[in-house]
């Protein structure tokens, strides 16, 4: 989507961002600059977010995998908000409320949600591991050595009683 409304804005001002006069590249914060950010920090997102959903669909998700994606969620956050900022700022090309700067702001909140939920899939499976060890512990046999016990009853007790939990 910031990719989308990035490159809808720098069609339409291609003409005036040129290259090769260079003038707009003296200017780190420029509106030309700022579009340009706009654009790469879109198409990052967008490719990142694409090879991590081929990742899951190919193969089943593993630990190291959810790790790998909390770390790049974790720094979309840094790199959305420190866009947001940029684009979203005076003079910059998401000044006023529009397809960019609504994009911009969707994108940084978005990526704070994914980050969220990688840590809660973290959570979740610390959780169902813990839970599995509880599990197989309780349910594992204990027998205990007991005494032996006369009985007016004509049963006899054995040496051991098997317990399960």
């Amino acid at each position: 989507v910031m990719f989308g409304a990035g490159l809808h804005i720098w069609l339409n001002i291609a003409d005036t961002c040129k290259i090769s006069d260079g003038a707009w590249q003296k200017q780190p914060l420029s509106f030309c600059n700022r579009t340009v950010f706009a654009v790469a920090v879109g198409i990052t997102g967008t490719v990142v977010a694409f090879v991590i959903m081929i990742f899951r669909a190919l193969r089943k998700t593993s630990r190291v995998q959810v790790h790998v994606e909390m770390f790049l969620s974790g720094l979309f956050v840094i790199i959305f908000g420190v866009a947001a900022f940029i684009i979203t700022s005076i003079g910059g090309p998401g000044q006023s409320v529009g397809d960019l700067y609504i994009a911009t702001w969707l994108s940084f909140l978005v990526s704070i949600g994914v980050c969220i939920s990688c840590y809660d899939e973290l959570l979740r499976d610390d959780w169902m591991r813990n839970r599995r060890l509880r599990r197989e512990a309780a349910s594992a046999t204990i027998e205990l050595a007991s005494a032996e016990v006369k009985c007016n009853s004509s049963t006899t007790d054995t040496p051991y009683q098997r317990m399960d939990g």
